[in-house]
């Protein structure tokens, strides 16, 4: 009598997909950790949500301004109350309206003189200074001027006698052509002679024992020989020896206030403001002096390395200012400037750093919370300290993402920013989120890397569908702007989920999962596929999948809307309150190697967010090989 066999179910093999972390575009996608995701876009964690920290779709944004020309800068002052600048053009305005949307005809023009470049700027003393290349002016909350018209005028001499000597006081101003000379008059000389010649047509003054005197009108000047003569000799001070007639004169040395008026860069350090970006002179360093942003010394300047590679960062590390320059096979990269004091005075001397990679952007440098990075021709790169020295090195950060962000055609055009806790790295409509609060270790290099998420179609679309790039970010007050290159100025917004009306694709990919085992085929378990959702308004989730063998399939789409009277859909209508949702989807695939899940939003308005999903099979025979020819 023959005998029956045992009946042996088979044990499904569950994979679980959760504590997602980021994108890996640089590994196959048959090898990215499970826990992350080979395509991804336009998702992010919110920390700021009680819900939760799920994979979700990102916040859409809104156009709030329409300039006509290209956004250059972004530029906020706060004092008692918030004056908002934007430099659009050739052109300074001022948004009367911030934060909400504004016609232009109704922005206060401001100025009309700007460069058609990136601007950078700074408060100081409650006033805004911006640079573009071009100029350097001022906003002082009521009206914008050239740093010129108002900058310090230097005392260069002082206890000098009528025909000269003296001591040498305060340095030239290179932002101001006027100078003073402070005498002591001995009551009998009436031709003074100053400390330089060749002075410019500007009308001298002169304080004489506390009283203004003007040019031609009680007394002259030789301009070739630079000696000032009195009508009447100046009487002796009441004190002796204490200076009582200031001379105050022009000479305008060339190319002068180019020197400032010409960066880039800017960037305050030990109560100075620091300038670079001179495409005239690459690889110089000026300083301002103490607690003053119009006075820059003709003497407070430095020169970093070669001069034919140019500084294109300045950043903050510790107790130094560090400036980063572009890639040079042979010459260091980075130099730190410390405050030093020498004879009385502070000064800032170059001392040579790190050799080899640079920073390729102007707009590509940062100190992320406390952590300085800048963008290189391989990616994102930042300073760590090595020991209590503060002797330091560079780490790369962005090895997850470099498989696209390298391959960047416009890469030394990227412009970072700060925003809740992500770095932004702006370029060609793209932005690559790096993420602080999720960090790991590369086990190739054994250093920590940030974890990173990617948005794309950044920009506007004009009526005519073409595409405008954002060209620029700035974060105020939690919130993210970005300027166009052809005008606008958007805002993200919470609780949006479209761009200017347009739909925002999402999703998250699974890697190409072969189960543990990639000799054996696999079976799904029709009834072994669950993800857990996050509630969100209005949210709705699609799936598909793909095998080796199969293309992409839709599977389901699944309503994880909370129930909430504000924004009501009723066509997308669901009555749950909790804060998380679970969907269950059926699939059904057989002899298969691997298999991919995509969970995603196509929809307008209908966000989604994902905390982890699940998916069951079958194990059966042993791959065959396949001959393909």
């Amino acid at each position: 009598m023959a005998t029956i066999p045992e009946y042996t179910p088979k044990n499904p093999i569950t994979r679980n997909y959760y504590d997602l972390l980021g994108v890996d575009f640089t590994t196959d996608g048959a090898l990215v950790q499970r826990n992350r995701s080979p395509y991804c876009i336009n998702m992010y964690k919110d920390y700021n949500s009680s819900l939760g920290q799920a994979i979700e779709t990102r916040i859409g944004f809104s156009t709030m301004l329409e300039m006509g020309d290209a956004i250059y800068g972004i530029h906020f002052l706060k004092t008692d109350t918030l004056k908002v600048v934007i430099h659009s053009g050739t052109e300074l305005y001022l948004w009367t309206n911030y934060p909400s949307a504004q016609a232009k005809a109704n922005m206060t023009l401001l100025y009309s003189n700007m460069a058609e470049n990136k601007s950078v700027g700074f408060t100081y003393n409650d006033n805004l200074y911006i640079n573009d290349g071009t100029n350097y002016v001022y906003y002082n909350g009521t009206s914008v001027n050239t740093v010129e018209s108002d900058a310090f005028i230097p005392t260069t001499s002082i206890s000098r006698i009528a025909s000269g000597g003296g001591t040498l006081y305060q340095a030239v101003n290179l932002l101001q052509p006027k100078r003073k000379n402070s005498f002591v008059a001995d009551g009998t000389s009436t031709a003074y002679t100053l400390d330089t010649t060749g002075l410019d047509a500007t009308l001298l003054t002169a304080v004489v024992n506390g009283t203004t005197m003007n040019e031609n009108s009680g007394f002259s000047v030789n301009r070739t020989t630079g000696i000032v003569t009195f009508t009447t000799a100046p009487a002796a001070p009441s004190v002796t020896g204490q200076d009582n007639v200031v001379i105050t004169f022009a000479k305008t040395v060339v190319d002068y206030a180019t020197r400032i008026k010409k960066c880039t860069l800017n960037c305050i350090y030990d109560n100075r403001v620091f300038f670079s970006g001179n495409d005239d002179l690459p690889n110089a360093l000026f300083n301002s002096e103490l607690d003053n942003p119009t006075y820059i010394a003709d003497t407070s300047y430095y020169q970093d390395g070669s001069d034919n590679v140019d500084i294109t960062s300045l950043i903050r590390i510790g107790d130094s200012l560090v400036s980063i320059k572009s890639d040079d096979q042979q010459d260091s990269t980075v130099y730190y400037h410390t405050a030093t004091e020498k004879d009385d005075t502070t000064i800032y001397p170059t001392k040579q750093g790190l050799a080899g990679i640079g920073c390729i952007s102007k707009f590509g440098a940062k100190n992320f919370l406390d952590e300085p990075v800048f963008i290189s021709r391989r990616g994102l790169e930042s300073f760590t300290k090595l020991n209590l020295g503060l002797e330091r090195s560079i780490e790369h950060r962005s090895t997850n993402v470099d498989g696209k962000l390298v391959n960047e055609s416009d890469l030394e055009n990227t412009h970072l920013e700060e925003w809740r806790g992500y770095l932004l790295c702006l370029v060609n409509g793209h932005i690559y989120l790096a993420d602080n609060r999720q960090k790991y270790t590369n086990q190739a290099t054994q250093t920590l890397e940030y974890e990173w998420f990617y948005w794309d179609d950044i920009g506007d679309v004009d009526s005519d569908d073409t595409f405008w790039k954002a060209t620029l970010l700035k974060e105020y007050n939690d919130t993210l702007f970005f300027g166009t290159a052809n005008g606008k100025v958007c805002k993200f917004i919470d609780t949006q989920y479209n761009d200017d009306g347009r739909t925002i694709y999402s999703c998250w990919t699974t890697p190409s999962d072969d189960f543990g085992s990639n000799n054996h085929l696999k079976t799904t378990n029709k009834r072994g596929g669950v993800a857990n959702l996050k509630t969100l308004q209005n949210s709705a989730c699609k799936l598909k999948e793909k095998t080796d063998k199969t293309n992409e399939k839709f599977v389901t789409r699944y309503v994880a809307s909370g129930f909430n009277f504000a924004n009501i859909d009723f066509a997308n209508f669901s009555f749950t309150t909790s804060d998380k949702s679970f969907m269950k989807y059926k699939i059904k695939e057989k002899k298969w190697t691997q298999i991919q899940l995509t969970f995603y939003s196509d929809e307008l308005n209908r966000p989604f967010g994902i905390f982890s999903m699940t998916l069951e099979a079958f194990a059966g025979g042993y791959v065959k090989s396949v001959n393909y020819n």
